[in-house]
């Protein structure tokens, strides 16, 4: 009887033992899951603060349109302005810089951001689309099946700071346009 007594409690000791060591895993599943999400939430505001920094400048030019034009040839001279810089990395992809180039019709400016990533369309007169995304992801070409839409991903902006850059060049671009 006492061993049998033995056994049970040392029975009981071993489920206390495998529940205490599933809580421990249960506990440390949430902690790693609640840790990484805290991670993925930084990264998203990252992304989001480095899609500000893209959009302003994008906005500033759409505003600028209203008041002295951004056409397809001044968007163009822009651009052509700054091959080789980080403002031709950006916005300078060349299937995408050719495509606004050898059109005649205007180009208006539309954004969108969303976490990780910010749109930038360019519409023209007769109806075909661009996108241009800038998101945290590798970058790639897409064209759908009737061609009428192609997106282009960037991951051009490591930091804010060129960012930044190219806001300043588009700013000293449009000063010099309205100066002339």
């Amino acid at each position: 009887m006492p061993s049998l007594k033995r056994a049970s409690q040392a029975g009981l000791t071993l489920v206390e033992l495998v529940a205490v060591i599933l809580m421990v895993s249960v506990i440390g599943v949430l902690l790693s899951y609640s840790l990484a999400e805290s991670f993925e939430i930084q990264r998203t505001r990252e992304a989001v603060e480095r899609a500000k920094v893209i959009a302003t400048t994008i906005q500033f030019a759409r505003r600028s349109s209203e008041d002295v034009g951004i056409y397809e040839g001044n968007l163009g001279r822009f651009l052509n302005a700054n091959k080789g810089s980080d403002v031709w990395d950006i916005l300078g992809d060349l299937d995408t810089t050719r495509e606004i180039l050898d059109r005649p019709q205007s180009t208006f400016f539309d954004i969108r951001v969303r976490p990780h990533t910010v749109f930038v369309s360019f519409s023209m007169d007769d109806a075909r689309f661009q996108s241009i995304q800038f998101p945290a992801a590798a970058r790639s070409i897409a064209t759908d099946a009737d061609d009428n839409f192609q997106s282009v991903r960037y991951t051009v902006i490591p930091d804010a700071a060129r960012g930044l850059l190219a806001a300043h060049s588009l700013h000293q671009f449009m000063n010099e346009k309205e100066e002339k």
